[in-house]
């Protein structure tokens, strides 16, 4: 697996969680943007890189999830 495809997995992960936090801090909690979108881009950039981290992790062990999609081309 080269660098493309683990760049591409953080941002989907990226974004996938800034949404989902936005989304519920304004909705749920009911803070204005100005302090909603900070907020969740760093727990955005938090929740991503430790998904890619264990991610990279098991790929080096050896680990894969088909249901991924992370297999190695082979």
């Amino acid at each position: 697996m080269n660098t493309l495809f683990w760049i591409r997995r953080f941002a989907i992960a990226l974004i996938c969680a800034f949404v989902l936090i936005a989304l519920g801090q304004v909705l749920l909690r009911g803070r204005p943007l100005d302090i909603a979108i900070p907020h969740a881009l760093s727990w955005a950039i938090i929740t991503a890189s430790i998904f890619i981290g264990t991610d990279v992790y098991r790929s080096r062990r050896g680990q894969h999830f088909a249901l991924c999609g992370d297999t190695p081309e082979a």
